[in-house]
């Protein structure tokens, strides 16, 4: 599979955050380990396929505000594209 490449926006409101990902490439059976930053937190969506072009937003559960950069790194943001190689 190609490398992972997408866009993300986050947006805040209290107790809820909202991390849209606009896929680039094929993104496949994306994980975002949200209990990684806070073991309370609940996520809407998990192991999201999405091809170039679509985009999903997720929506966050948590009292902590959490960063793009944390939500899209690993090891709290997986995909399937890498597994298996060095990305």
């Amino acid at each position: 599979f190609c490398k992972p490449a997408f866009s993300a926006e986050v947006n805040h409101t209290p107790g809820l955050t909202k991390l849209t990902l606009a896929a680039q490439s094929l993104l496949r059976d994306v994980l975002i380990q949200v209990d990684r930053l806070d073991p309370a937190a609940t996520i809407s969506e998990n192991f999201v396929t999405l091809l170039p072009g679509e985009s999903m937003t997720f929506e966050i559960r948590s009292e902590k505000k959490l960063t793009k950069e944390a939500l899209t790194a690993a090891p709290v943001f997986l995909c399937a594209n890498g597994f298996g190689k060095q990305l």
